[in-house]
């Protein structure tokens, strides 16, 4: 009955498993806000994600260039806003932009 929907969910799944098998879906679901409006800024990303600023931060470094246990997912860079220092626009890599492509492409 849902054969070909069980089918691309599945493929969805593999392609976050082959980037890292703990990939949290939080951060998939961060990724593909900045994937649809870039030069977010982080407290946006909290906003429309509905995750507390820190949190929303901590996934930001991440999906950048460092994380906890290591070098980051290099999917999104983080940028000074010209008009305001202490603001960070969140821009999306050519390695993100594939990754979210490939997810969905299998939709």
């Amino acid at each position: 009955m849902f054969e070909k929907q069980i089918l691309r969910l599945q493929q969805v799944i593999e392609s976050c498993v082959s980037v890292d098998k703990g990939l949290p879906l939080q951060y998939i679901k961060c990724l593909l806000f900045v994937y649809e409006e870039e030069g977010i800024s982080v407290s946006e990303l909290a906003a429309r994600s509905r995750l507390g600023v820190s949190t929303t931060s901590r996934i930001v470094h991440s999906l950048a260039e460092h994380r906890q246990n290591g070098n980051g997912y290099h999917f999104i860079k983080v940028i000074k806003d010209q008009n305001n220092a202490r603001k960070k626009q969140l821009i999306m890599t050519k390695k993100g932009k594939d990754f979210v492509e490939t997810l969905l492409n299998c939709l």
